[in-house]
Parts: structure tokens; C-alpha cells; sequence
């Protein structure tokens, strides 16, 4: 009876009804929207880098930005078992990752330039 009734009056409820809808259509395709984009992102950085390689960090820290090794560390990770060699030297290398002022090109702006390189 109470179906009936709700039926019988949604010509005199249609524009609302309408609008409720199309409120939860949007709702639902930007949800939607979202959860793509995660997986989309989650796929790529999951296919992204290569199995053989390892960033070894100081610990504590979170980032390459904060993460300094000594030389004497680096030396003791070399000796380390199951790292690939090459000519009987393993293949470590001790990079310093920095950021840097600099001046965009194309706006003649200030910004910051990751910069990596040999720092050991």
C-alpha cells in the first residue's frame, strides 16, 4: 500500500526526485573518478624501477633528501654478501641528493631543482 501511495505521487515529486538522482550519479562517477586514479597510481609505481636495485637510507630517515651515509658506511655496504659485481668490484654507488635555488626559464622565477650526483 505504502509502495502504491510513493508511486502515485512522483509525477507532483519529479523534479526533486530528479535532482536526487543525478546528485547520486555525480557522486558516484567522481568516486569512481578517485578510486582510478589510486590504482592508476598504485600500477605505476609498482611497475616502475627495477628488481636489482636497492637505495639504501640512514636510519630514521624517511627520504633521500635527509639520509647521509659515511664513507666508512659505504665502504661496509660494498663488503655486504649478494650484491652484483662486476670485475670483482660490487656495483655501489654512493650519490648525495640535494635540492638547489634556481631560475626557470620560462617564467624567470625562482625554483627548487632536485640535483643527484657522486657525493662519496
Amino acid at each position: 500500500m505504502m509502495i502504491w501511495i510513493g508511486l502515485l505521487s512522483l509525477p507532483q515529486r519529479l523534479w526533486l526526485s530528479l535532482a536526487t538522482v543525478i546528485t547520486i550519479a555525480v557522486v558516484v562517477a567522481v568516486l569512481l573518478a578517485f578510486l582510478s586514479m589510486s590504482q592508476g597510481f598504485r600500477q605505476t609505481l609498482g611497475s616502475s624501477g627495477s628488481e636489482d636495485v636497492a637505495i639504501i637510507l640512514r636510519g630514521g630517515s624517511g627520504a633521500e633528501l635527509n639520509s647521509v651515509l659515511s664513507r666508512e658506511q659505504l665502504a661496509l655496504i660494498e663488503t655486504a654478501p649478494g650484491l652484483l659485481k662486476r670485475d670483482g668490484a660490487s656495483l655501489v654507488s654512493g650519490e648525495l641528493y640535494v635540492v638547489v635555488d634556481g631560475i626557470k626559464k620560462s617564467s624567470g622565477t625562482k625554483a627548487n631543482l632536485p640535483c643527484a650526483g657522486w657525493g662519496l
